[in-house]
Order: C-alpha cells, then sequence, then structure tokens
C-alpha cells in the first residue's frame, strides 16, 4: 500500500498545495438538505407548506456554483421512491439566495480566497425553494456532479453528490392514521474543514430541531443517485506510518468504510515505533466526532485529493405518538475533510469542567444542564493554547435555538446564557463552542458541545404572576440598563444582579407601588467587567439578562 511519509522542510506554499491547479469541472464538496414547516405563518394557515433548503459547498478550485438546483419530491422510502410513479411526485427549483460566503479557517494575511489559483478552500451557496407536500412519506433530494478528487471514494471525479432527507407527515400506528407537521434537524457545524495531522480532532454535527423531537446520528456511506452508494476505494488504510524523522507508527490493514472514512488511529508505545490502533468515533446522542488522523501525504498538488476525505452523518428523528417512538425524518449531512500538517503548532483546548450559574462548584462540561423554559441559566467555558504568543478567539453555533446569547469575557473564558422561550418544546438543545486560535497560514481549533436540558412544567395560578419580562433597554448595553420583572408573591426589600459564576454584584431596591412588575435601573460601578449578568428576586428562579458590551 501507499505509505504517508510527510516531508518537515516544506514551505507554507508546498503545504497547502499553492501551486498550479489542474483545470476541471470537479467541485461538489458537501453540504445538506433540509425542509421547514412554513404553513402556519400565514393567516389563514396554509397546510402542508415548506421551505426547503439546500447548503451546497463547492471546491473554489472548480467551476461555479450554479445559479439554482433541482429539487426532487417523491412519495415512498429512500428505496421505493427510485422506481415510484405515484402521481404526486415532482419537481421544483431551489432558487440561489444571496453572494457565497467564503471559508475562514486561514489566518487573516490569507482568509477569503477562493479561486482556482489560490488555496485550498470552499464557499458555500444556499438555494431555498417553497413546496406543498401533502401527508405522506416523501423522500427529497437534489444533485450536484460533480466530486474532486478524494482518497476514500473511487473514481470521484466522474461521481454526483446527492443530499437527500426524509419527511414522514403521514403516520400509521395501531390502526390509526396520524397527520403531523414537521421540521428537519438544523445541522451545525461546517462541513467543509481542515483537521490537523497527528491531532486529536473534536467535531460536531449537532443539530436544533424546532419540534424538540428525539434525535439519533450515525455514520453512512454517501449517495451518488437514488439508492446508489459510492464506493471507498479498495486500498486499505494500515501498514508503517511516519510520524517523524526517525519514529514510525505500525497498524493493521483496515478496510474504509462509512464508519471508518479515513485513517485514524490512536497509538500505544512509544518513539521508535508506536503501534497504531483504527479509531473513528460517532455519538449516537449528540452527533460528536472523535477522529485523530494518522496518514498525510507532502507536497501533493489539490487536484490529486490524497489528504481529502468525504464522510456522511445521517440524523434520524422521532416523535412520541399514541405511546410509542415514531420515526418522523431524517437528514443528511456531506462533510468534506482536508488534512494538513499544523507542524509543532498545538491546537486550543477546552478544560474538562464549566462554570454553571447557580452551582458552587465546578461541572463536568458533558453534564446535561437542566433550565425550565421561560427561565434562565448561564455557563461559563474556559480554554487554553499552549503555543507562547497566540490568542483564542470563541464563537459559538447555536443553530436557530431561541434565547442563546454569548460573550468572550476574556482572553481564555467565554459566557453563554440560555433563556429559553416559555413555548419551547421540553427536550434537549445542543449549543456548540469552537475555539480558534492565530495560528498561520491555517488556524487550529477544537469543538465543545453543551447539552441543555429544557423542563417545560407549567406553572400554578398562583405563580402565574412570577413570569419575568425576559427584556431589557437597551441590551446590550453599556452605562446604564433599564428592565422589568414580575414582582413575587412574597414581598422582596431588593432584586439581585448576579455575575456568571453566581456572585451577587449588586442590590437593587425594589420601587414600591401597586402592579405585578417593578421597574428598575442598574447603573453598574465602571470597574465592573463587560459580560453577562443576571437580575433576579432573591427566590425567585425566573431572570432577566443583562449582556453589559462596555464598561
Amino acid at each position: 500500500m501507499k505509505h504517508f511519509l510527510p516531508k518537515t522542510t516544506l514551505t507554507v506554499l508546498s503545504l497547502l498545495g499553492l501551486g498550479g491547479y489542474e483545470a476541471r469541472a470537479s467541485h461538489a464538496q458537501g453540504g445538506d438538505l433540509r425542509y421547514e414547516y412554513i404553513g402556519n405563518q400565514y393567516s389563514p394557515v396554509r397546510p402542508n407548506l415548506y421551505k426547503v433548503t439546500c447548503r451546497f459547498f463547492r471546491d473554489c478550485s472548480g467551476v461555479d456554483a450554479p445559479s439554482s438546483m433541482t429539487l426532487n419530491a417523491r412519495i415512498g422510502t429512500a428505496t421505493t421512491s427510485c422506481a415510484s410513479t405515484d402521481s404526486r411526485n415532482f419537481t421544483a427549483t431551489l432558487t440561489k439566495q444571496g453572494l457565497p460566503i467564503y471559508g475562514n479557517q486561514y489566518c487573516a494575511t490569507a482568509s477569503g480566497v477562493c479561486t482556482g489559483a489560490g488555496p485550498d478552500n470552499y464557499e458555500e451557496n444556499t438555494y431555498t425553494g417553497t413546496v406543498t407536500l401533502a401527508p405522506a412519506q416523501w423522500v427529497l433530494s437534489a444533485e450536484e456532479n460533480a466530486r474532486p478528487a478524494l482518497a476514500n471514494l473511487s473514481n470521484v471525479i466522474t461521481r454526483t453528490l446527492r443530499f437527500e432527507a426524509v419527511l414522514n407527515n403521514q403516520l400509521q400506528a395501531g390502526g390509526t392514521t396520524t397527520t403531523l407537521t414537521n421540521s428537519s434537524p438544523n445541522f451545525g457545524s461546517t462541513p467543509a474543514v481542515f483537521v490537523a495531522w497527528q491531532r486529536d480532532i473534536s467535531l460536531n454535527m449537532g443539530a436544533y430541531d424546532a419540534d424538540g423531537d428525539s434525535l439519533a446520528f450515525s455514520l453512512v456511506t454517501p449517495l451518488e443517485g437514488c439508492n446508489m452508494l459510492s464506493p471507498y476505494t479498495s486500498t486499505p488504510a494500515g501498514g508503517t506510518y511516519t510520524l517523524s524523522p526517525g519514529c514510525t507508527a505500525v497498524m493493521p490493514s483496515t478496510a474504509l468504510s462509512a464508519t471508518y472514512p479515513l485513517p485514524s488511529a490512536q497509538l500505544t508505545g512509544a518513539c521508535p515505533v508506536f503501534t497504531a490502533a483504527p479509531y473513528f468515533l460517532l455519538d449516537a446522542a449528540t452527533g460528536r466526532l472523535r477522529f485523530t488522523p494518522i496518514a498525510y501525504t507532502a507536497n501533493t498538488t489539490p487536484g490529486q485529493g490524497l489528504n481529502k476525505y468525504a464522510l456522511t452523518v445521517k440524523v434520524d428523528e422521532f416523535r412520541r405518538l399514541n405511546g410509542s417512538y415514531q420515526h418522523v425524518g431524517s437528514a443528511r449531512r456531506e462533510l468534506f475533510v482536508n488534512v494538513y500538517d499544523c507542524g509543532q503548532n498545538q491546537l486550543p483546548r477546552f478544560a474538562s469542567t464549566m462554570q454553571v450559574f447557580g452551582q458552587s462548584g465546578p461541572v463536568a462540561v458533558a453534564t446535561p444542564i437542566s433550565v425550565r423554559a421561560g427561565a434562565a441559566t448561564s455557563v461559563v467555558l474556559t480554554a487554553t493554547d499552549a503555543n507562547a504568543g497566540q490568542h483564542i478567539t470563541f464563537s459559538a453555533n447555536h443553530l436557530g435555538v431561541p434565547g442563546v446569547s454569548v460573550v468572550q469575557n476574556s482572553a481564555t473564558t467565554l459566557s453563554i446564557e440560555f433563556a429559553p422561550p416559555a413555548t419551547l418544546p421540553e427536550g434537549t438543545y445542543y449549543v456548540t463552542v469552537r475555539a480558534d486560535d492565530d495560528a498561520c497560514p491555517i488556524k487550529g481549533f477544537e469543538v465543545q458541545t453543551l447539552a441543555f436540558r429544557v423542563t417545560n412544567t407549567a406553572l400554578s395560578s398562583a405563580n402565574a404572576q412570577q413570569r419575568p419580562v425576559v427584556s431589557a433597554y437597551p441590551n446590550p448595553f453599556g452605562a446604564s440598563v433599564r428592565f422589568t420583572l414580575a414582582r413575587p408573591a412574597r414581598p422582596a426589600a431588593a432584586v439581585l444582579v448576579l455575575d456568571r459564576l453566581g456572585r451577587v454584584v449588586a442590590r437593587l431596591p425594589v420601587p414600591p407601588g401597586p402592579g405585578p412588575d417593578a421597574s428598575l435601573t442598574w447603573t453598574p460601578d465602571p470597574a465592573l467587567p463587560a459580560g453577562l449578568y443576571l437580575a433576579r428576586f432573591p427566590d425567585a428562579p425566573q431572570a432577566v439578562r443583562l449582556l453589559r458590551l462596555t464598561n
């Protein structure tokens, strides 16, 4: 088999493959197809009206993205729809929306490049259309030709990339026919990404589901047509890999597949010879991917595709109906992974614990955080970078989860506040947080995922007047902010303002007067740092969030 022998004296240009690109039409890297029920946004309601969105990522070295894509909607399962002749089958046009978004994993001096002569990069394009999907089982798809050269799929330049989603908006269970509406999960994280060779990689495909359905993630084979699986290369991973001068790793021969889509291994032992065990994990509950790329070929041209891999994550959604869980839909995320040599750069790392509002001590980051719909909580994460002189920038992808706000408090900490609306369905909602360093030419990163478990316990009539007015003006604020809270059943003399660690930073006197609400103004001490604060009555769980951006 081919061994992967890196050269440690590469220049930046050769490392990134910035030499000449060969002209080719292949460009389809990845993306996803999703649907959203929008019939309830009209008056009168327009039953069965859905908005379909395709996010398409193209290789910057390939041909331009099309101005539109064709949506195929067919009755049946993913298998039977291929031959379906149902009169309700149809096609529709998805129209390109706005300007493309370019990949931003390069450092500032090299970012935003998307030309055939530039470095490897991607371009994100969005296509939308509105369709009517009568109660049935639907398979929705869109296709784009062709993929760029890849190391794990054979003959990909001639192969089509197929996006697919399933909607079951009419179910047969226990002799009962149930018609329902459903929106597919909205995937997080970018499906085209650079990952560092020999580094532990964490990605997350966690998705937000507006209906509160239960989600299950799995690794599946990419599609190139209806019920047509893309074949993996017949060359297995394994053999002897050079890790550094005088240091190798030996791994048994392992075939590439949906669940092991690229050479990845955990190492035991020590130089000069490590033992490598195949390693590629997906958390079925959260969508988190963990792997360590062990293969890298230096001095390649982008057209060879030797460091590029395709993999596909599928999420199935289930809803509890008539006492049992029913499959109501699915969506697929087509990913494109580009392995690069990051040299001596160490990736940022999140701490294994977090600070949760109301908790006296650190909490493991894997712990679900409980919050009631209509209330609020806040979390502080910490990340560090082992490289001297590098800085961390935080970002968060909350996938449309309502009530989420984030602010970077310091060079190493990030606050996330979650105030779910009272109408948010019960369920577990994920917020993906990313820490990027400022390495050049490609920034290193790590992803962490927080799980918020939302309950929607109905308030008693005695407590109904305690619902907070979760608003403030201006918010975010600078010098001062005015906000309103519902007065509790038991009178209180002061409203507490707490910082992200739950410490009281101010006690505001409650103004007298009739009425169910109390309006207050807070002018913080100028020395108080910017960040997230919560204001609440001492014995009330409800709170209003206050985001201070400047001192």
